[in-house]
């Protein structure tokens, strides 16, 4: 009977350790500019809706794509949550359509930091990205570009 509450009490507490090392660290996003822009990346990568809004949609470019000129084309907010949606659903398939994983990036670092933008670089296998977030004096970092090199 004592080994059964034993065994008990250690799944309980391997339980209780899962949830804090696999869980609990998605619901907070990381204060520094590196791990901001690593987490935008994953949620981009894997159509996570929270995400959102830690993109500035209006200012917004990805490659050659002018985001932000499209997404204020909408009139209603229900538009652009629309746009929204696809725009990450589009993002995350094309992701995973070319078989990159968060896990094939490594190398993050800041790469270029001025008044208004901060830029972080990381290195995948088929090139580098390069992520940039607005500084507002005010408010929270928002992504505002999405560019990469090809090697």
């Amino acid at each position: 009977m004592k080994d059964k509450k034993q065994l008990k009490s250690l799944l309980v507490i391997a339980a209780v350790i899962a949830v804090c090392i696999f869980i609990l660290p998605q619901f907070f996003v990381p204060r520094d500019d590196v791990g901001l822009c690593r987490y935008i990346l994953n949620g981009l990568a894997n159509n996570s809706s929270g995400v959102e809004k830690y993109i500035d949609w209006a200012m917004f470019k990805a490659g050659d794509t002018d985001v932000g000129k499209t997404y204020s084309g909408y009139i209603t907010p229900k538009e652009k949550e629309m746009y929204k949606k696809i725009f990450l659903a589009s993002f995350s398939g094309s992701f995973k359509l070319t078989g990159a994983k968060m896990s094939d990036f490594s190398n993050w670092r800041l790469y270029s930091q001025e008044n208004q933008k901060t830029t972080v670089a990381v290195t995948g296998k088929g090139g580098t990205v390069y992520l940039t977030l607005s500084n507002p004096k005010y408010g929270p970092k928002k992504l505002i570009s999405l560019q990469w090199k090809a090697k």
